[in-house]
């Protein structure tokens, strides 16, 4: 889970985490002006660029998960068969890749209003969702000793970035 997580992160921390950084000083600016146009646009234009980069990244994640964690992490104590633990792991996690880039964007929405609150509150959510589905997909998987059970973790921790989105997006179309 460790290892798969890191290699979900690369894209996130290239990417995501930049497109967050450069839209909340733009977003502060426009709310500032209370220009409601300009702010929805540099929002449409951080939540467009974010599913351009996070679609091919999550899809590309999602395919080459087997061969991309052999190749950096295949070796020595690293056998085959972590290979594939890895990559069953990784490939269930990088579907909410474009949802993790999302949440980075939609997060400096609220707080470019000053609004700290809404996304602790998603976030709070997501956590009991993440807790909620992790029992829910692991303890059958364990119970009846399934090879890879970590994956259900994996799935989880995914559809909860997927169900993060989602509220933040909610949230702020409400307001």
């Amino acid at each position: 889970l460790y290892l798969s997580d890191r290699l979900v992160e690369f894209p996130l921390g290239l990417f995501g985490v930049a497109i967050g950084t450069v839209i909340l000083p733009h977003l502060s600016r426009r709310h500032a002006a209370t220009d409601a146009e300009g702010y929805s646009a540099a929002l449409d234009w951080g939540m467009r660029l974010s599913l351009l980069v996070g679609m091919p990244a999550g899809v590309g994640l999602f395919v080459l998960a087997e061969p991309l964690t052999a190749v950096v992490y295949q070796g020595n104590k690293f056998t085959p068969y972590d290979t594939r633990m890895a990559a069953l792991s990784l490939a269930a996690m990088s579907l909410a890749v474009p949802a993790f880039m999302l949440s980075k964007v939609l997060s400096p929405a609220f707080f470019a209003r000053q609004d700290t609150r809404t996304p602790m509150r998603a976030a709070i959510w997501t956590v009991v969702a993440n807790v909620l589905m992790t029992i829910a997909f692991t303890l059958p998987l364990w119970w009846f000793e399934v090879e890879g059970a970590h994956g259900g973790i994996a799935l989880a921790t995914g559809l909860a970035g997927i169900f993060n989105a989602w509220l933040l997006f909610k949230y702020l179309r409400r307001d």
